[in-house]
């Protein structure tokens, strides 16, 4: 289960603010160990507090250092396709959500179609409808029939694989496959 979540914000007390700071240090490393043990990847990490002149380098800090040259070693296109930047990632992030947007947009103007169409068999009277609502109908009409056409091929595609398989069974004998 999960717990409630938290307000991102610094804690005015400095002994809470650190202990949760080890207690937050303690949990990323022990995610960054368990992902580089199960996906098997290099991974080094440097945590830096402000204020202090000593960074945490994990694993160690010559693992990281080692770790850090293999890195710095690879050529700079190859170093720039592995490299995700914050930007990037967070860009990525905001298309895949809009695409979702436009996604779930499109659905909920599909069921509204339904809906007017279902109105519209029950009433029976095109008059109540206004242009727009019309237009809206029309171009639902047109989606469901394309999806119909395109349901039809798949059936009727299917349909003639099934009959090859049928007229012609894969070489290998004609035993059924089962056990003699």
């Amino acid at each position: 289960m999960r717990g409630k979540r938290l307000k991102l914000e610094q804690t005015p007390d400095e002994s809470k603010r650190n202990a949760v700071f080890r207690k937050r240090v303690e949990s990323l490393t022990k995610k960054a160990d368990e992902l580089s043990v199960l996906c098997g990847v290099d991974m080094g990490m440097v945590i830096h507090k402000p204020g202090e002149n000593n960074a945490i380098l994990w694993p160690s800090p010559e693992m990281f250092g080692a770790r850090l040259e293999k890195f710095m070693d690879f050529p700079d296109s190859e170093r720039a396709r592995k490299l995700m930047v914050q930007e990037k990632y967070l860009e990525q992030k905001l298309q895949d959500e809009t695409d979702n947007v436009l996604k779930l947009r499109h659905k909920i103007e599909c069921r509204s179609y339904e809906q007017r169409i279902n109105e519209m068999m029950y009433s029976r009277n095109l008059n109540e409808f206004d242009l727009v609502q019309l237009n809206s109908l029309q171009c639902f009409a047109v989606e469901m029939l394309q999806k119909l056409q395109r349901r039809d091929m798949e059936l009727k595609s299917d349909e003639e694989m099934s009959k090859d398989i049928t007229t012609n069974p894969p070489a290998g004998g004609a035993t059924g496959g089962g056990c003699e």
